[in-house]
């Protein structure tokens, strides 16, 4: 569902359940400004009207409210008036929220995901939207120190704006799998790319690196697509010739000799050696969360909630986060905020 929780789901059946018959029930809702012909070929039982209906207000906010302010208004008395009319004052606070129209990167959440203490990469993801650079990003920190949350921001807006998003985890191949060739393979199964790799034979695993990135890049500018390509668990000590490959691969990119790429290194330190003479890469540092960064991400999942909190109860939640956020081990104090904000997501059905 877009719209609507569960609880939501309930009421506008309970809705739909009141009418004795099919014609009273479009009556209503021709009242209230549907139009019949969503819903008069629809000749079947109760149940199955209420699904259509449902699924079809949840994919037309507007009409939603239109439906539930006018069915509150007709049954005044009504246990379920109320109900409604909360219903259709909270679905108008998402509809505004959404038109006010947060951009990608300035999302609180991605997916159930909550998204905390990101402001260097929602400025970096905007510049690429709007500048296409930086060509290079580093996110650098260990990992369970938040780096979850950058891959889940880059993820989003990359979708949103129809990039191709492709996510690697070093940290997920075998060591038979973690060598230049393999790397290689797996970049260009992931991108969907057709590329044969070139032949090893012989060469120093330098040159070798840069043989395979100019590869890749080559077949990557020729095809033109927006590939936005993720490699994480660059902090996880993968074998030197693999690390050549990535820096070979990010100093094309800085280059500007493969303007369709644009990198994300996660887990990256000052290991890659990389040149950035024309100033094309930015680094997000990852550090602990701020209180007004926890604060301003719990109250923006409160204004989403089917159920939000009142302000005194979301107060204690906040403050319960803060106290998390303390813990001096930067990854057990990002991980508590998490799971917390998750669980607040949960409990107030954002």
């Amino acid at each position: 569902m877009k719209y609507l929780s569960e609880q939501d789901v309930k009421v506008l059946n309970t809705l739909v359940y009141e009418f004795p018959s099919q014609l009273e029930l479009y009556a209503e809702l021709a009242v209230s400004g549907v139009r019949l012909p969503y819903f008069s070929s629809v000749m079947e039982t109760l149940p199955v009207i209420a699904l259509r209906l449902v699924s079809w207000l949840d994919e037309n906010p507007s009409e939603l409210v239109r439906v539930a302010r006018h069915a509150a208004q007709a049954r005044p008395a009504a246990p379920i008036a109320l109900r409604l009319s909360t219903l259709a004052d909270r679905i108008d606070r998402i509809i505004v929220q959404r038109q006010i129209s947060v951009p990608p990167w300035a999302v609180v959440h991605v997916d159930g995901v909550p998204i905390v203490n990101r402001q260097q990469l929602r400025a970096t993801l905007e510049g690429q939207i709007a500048r296409d650079r930086p060509k290079v990003v580093l996110v650098d920190g260990p990992s369970g120190a938040g780096r979850t949350h950058s891959v889940h921001l880059i993820r989003h807006v990359a979708e949103r704006h129809r990039r191709q998003f492709v996510h690697i985890n070093l940290t997920d191949m075998t060591a038979e799998e973690l060598t230049i060739e393999g790397l290689f393979v797996r970049i260009v199964e992931d991108c969907s790319l057709t590329c044969p790799a070139p032949t090893s034979v012989g060469v120093p695993s330098q040159s070798l690196a840069r043989r395979f990135a100019d590869r890749l890049r080559k077949v990557i500018h020729e095809r033109g697509t927006c590939l936005w390509l993720t490699l994480d668990g660059l902090d996880n000590d993968p074998p030197p010739p693999v690390v050549e490959l990535v820096a070979a691969l990010a100093s094309l990119a800085l280059s500007g000799m493969c303007s369709p790429l644009k990198l994300f290194l996660l887990g990256a330190g000052d290991e890659l050696n990389l040149q950035d003479d024309y100033l094309m890469s930015d680094r997000e540092r990852l550090s602990p969360f701020a209180h007004g960064d926890i604060a301003q991400c719990a109250h923006g999942l409160n204004m989403l909630g089917a159920s939000p909190l009142l302000p005194d109860a979301l107060q204690d939640r906040i403050d319960n986060l803060i106290a998390i956020n303390a813990d001096p081990d930067i990854r057990i104090a990002c991980r508590g905020v998490s799971s917390g904000l998750s669980r607040l997501r949960r409990e107030i059905e954002a």
